[in-house]
């Protein structure tokens, strides 16, 4: 997925920079098995936003169901990861279009 590698590529050279002690250089930002763990059709998903025809941003996100004696049942959205290119961050929520599904995609505003 080319795209996730251009929106995330620059602030993973940063953070491996400034945190060293979390991130290390690396030109494999992600693995095949952790992509592949998103498109099971399970609990997790890769979401896109997209402005025109061009992919901005995306999200990791796991739905995870909480039964706890000590607490109410509960659900929650694990983000795993989350980027956004730069140049879209100011963008208006009219100017993202469409909704694309493919493979376990969605757009998101």
């Amino acid at each position: 997925m080319p795209f996730l590698y251009c929106i995330t590529i620059i602030p993973h050279q940063y953070f491996s920079k400034v945190r060293p002690d979390l991130y290390c250089e690396s030109e494999v930002l992600y693995t095949e098995e952790l992509l592949d763990s998103f498109f099971d059709g399970k609990n997790r998903k890769i979401s896109i936003a997209k402005i025109g025809d061009g992919i901005v941003g995306y999200a990791f996100t796991e739905f995870l169901n909480i039964e706890l004696p000590m607490m109410t049942k509960r659900k929650y959205v694990y983000i795993h990861d989350i980027a956004v290119r730069e140049a879209a961050v100011h963008a208006r929520p009219n100017e993202i279009s469409g909704n694309i599904r493919a493979r376990g995609m969605n757009t998101w505003y």
